[in-house]
């Protein structure tokens, strides 16, 4: 792991990638801040040079901006100033400050071998929004607003007779007129500030017009007739030049991300090393990671002790056989389940008990990986820490394990037969009930014996992928907590909360008609 890396992951509160708040992070030697900031995902900027610089001023100001991060980032303390750029750690020790503003560059490399910069880095600006399409150009039609936008209005402005109803939001069933005033500047400048006007008004707003060359029609619908013949432009289309406004693209940066790369032990033993990144560094609780690759997970349990001294990895949870973690009470309370096939893998690390991101495991391999991507089939899915637990977003997979063209798609299933009816909650002695209201889960087996700890257990093996034997409507159904139909990692989470006692019946589950669910056909 290189040195940039092992910092962020130990050290910074937002992670290597997914990070949306400034950090300070340790360049490398010989390395830039624009370099360092860009290998975490951050971007070195001309504020990070002004924190930079003021944090080079005097040993006391680089332990005042750099704040908690000043321990790890300069383990023995800081000394006197020094005339080169940025904020320092010379031959891995001190940290030095770096007062000459004009050397206080991004872009500047460290005069020294054995220096490495201490750089302030910011997450960067979001991309901008995708352009505007243009749709055709339109005649004048109902006070000159292509057909079927009828009238225009202003919001609060213009005659009376033109003033929008709406003064409190501006969504009209007409055309809105932006501001009721002209707009200037080379026409694509012009289509580029109305565009931006649209968006920013009401997000309702998905088609514009650039009317009579220099004014801002926004609308919700398209023109609803047939275009003219004229092209797009000022000189060709004087009425109106009508644009769709595309759907923002997603912010990646409120994506929670799992990042998989190869691994090598100290005796050569092959790994993937998979990080869990959260957006703000919010705690987690369960993970579902399904991968397609032709990685091999080893089973075998004949090595599971090998890599405590050479490499401080001890069995994840303290039993796992495949799955591993840096130190012994690094996943803590967590309980392993998975299934593989020749092409693919899933595991689960299921608890009730959130914990911090990032966070770093690994994953015993009987030889090397060539590639691991996105299974299609399967989402990767994140449980929150909060109570009840709820899922995050999809997690976004980064891999650096090279992945061939994915197989073609599997045909898709005939549609099953109408199911019968069961329930999932206990109809044997009340007595042996504790549960709120008097509401018990049931056993796998049958109704009348109380959900166990193998039932658990199999439920954890079910939700991993494994189908062989066990009654899988029984823990699709019943282990559904939030009634979404579908087991996600947050219902493992609560039904290990439910376990051990900390959260009731689902209550869906729990009372009236919504205990009696359909079992699908051909389901065990």
């Amino acid at each position: 792991m290189s040195t940039l890396i092992a910092i962020i992951l130990t050290t910074c509160a937002t992670g290597t990638i997914a990070a949306a708040s400034p950090t300070w992070v340790l360049a490398q030697n010989r390395q830039s801040c624009s370099a360092a900031c860009s290998g975490a995902g951050l971007v070195c900027t001309a504020n990070s040079e002004e924190k930079m610089y003021q944090a080079g001023v005097s040993p006391a100001t680089i332990r005042e901006h750099l704040g908690d991060q000043f321990g790890a980032l300069c383990p023995h303390g800081s000394w006197e100033s020094t005339p080169d750029g940025a904020p320092m750690r010379f031959n891995g020790r001190q940290c030095e400050p770096g007062s000459k503003r004009s050397r206080n560059t991004c872009a500047r490399v460290p005069s020294h071998p054995q220096i490495q910069y201490v750089c302030y880095c910011e997450a960067p600006p979001p991309p901008p929004p995708p352009p505007a399409t243009f749709q055709g150009c339109w005649d004048y039609e109902e006070n000159g607003t292509p057909a079927g936008w009828q009238r225009w209005c202003c919001l609060g402005q213009g005659g009376v007779d033109r003033r929008c109803s709406e003064n409190s939001h501006p969504v009209t069933s007409g055309a809105y007129y932006h501001t009721c005033g002209r707009i200037r500047g080379s026409y694509e400048a012009r289509v580029t500030q109305c565009a931006q006007v649209c968006r920013e008004t009401d997000p309702s707003y998905k088609y514009f017009a650039i009317h009579d060359q220099t004014a801002c029609f926004c609308n919700i619908h398209a023109p609803t007739s047939s275009a003219n013949a004229k092209l797009e432009g000022e000189s060709t289309c004087t009425t109106n030049n009508v644009y769709g406004l595309p759907e923002r693209l997603p912010d990646r940066s409120a994506y929670p991300e799992i990042h998989v790369a190869g691994w090598s032990s100290s005796n050569g033993a092959s790994f993937l090393r998979v990080t869990v990144e959260t957006p703000g560094s919010v705690d987690f609780t369960t993970l579902r990671l399904a991968l397609q690759t032709d990685a091999v997970l080893d089973t075998s349990g004949t090595r599971a002790a090998q890599f405590i001294q050479s490499d401080g990895l001890y069995p994840l949870g303290g039993s796992s056989t495949t799955a591993f973690s840096k130190g012994a009470d690094d996943w803590a309370g967590y309980s392993v389940a998975l299934s593989q096939s020749d092409s693919a893998f899933a595991i689960v690390l299921a608890t009730d008990t959130a914990r911090t991101a990032p966070a770093e495991f690994y994953l015993l391999l009987t030889g090397p990986a060539s590639y691991a991507r996105v299974d299609p089939t399967e989402d990767i899915q994140l449980a929150d820490g909060n109570l009840p637990a709820g899922l995050m977003p999809i997690p976004t997979l980064i891999s650096s394990v090279g992945a061939p063209s994915p197989p073609s798609p599997p045909p898709p299933a005939a549609p099953p037969s109408p199911p019968p009816l069961f329930t999932c909650r206990f109809d044997g002695d009340e007595k042996e009930c504790n549960g709120e209201g008097g509401a018990c889960y049931r056993s796998e087996q049958e109704t009348q014996s109380l959900f166990h700890a193998a039932d658990l257990t199999n439920l954890l093996k079910v939700y991993a992928g494994d189908d062989n034997g066990f009654d899988l409507h029984f823990f699709r159904t019943c282990g559904d907590y939030d009634d979404d139909k579908k087991l996600a990692a947050n219902d493992i989470t609560n039904m290990i909360k439910y376990f051990n006692g900390n959260l009731a019946m689902a209550p869906h589950l729990a009372s009236g008609d919504a205990t009696q669910r359909p079992r699908a056909s051909g389901v065990r």
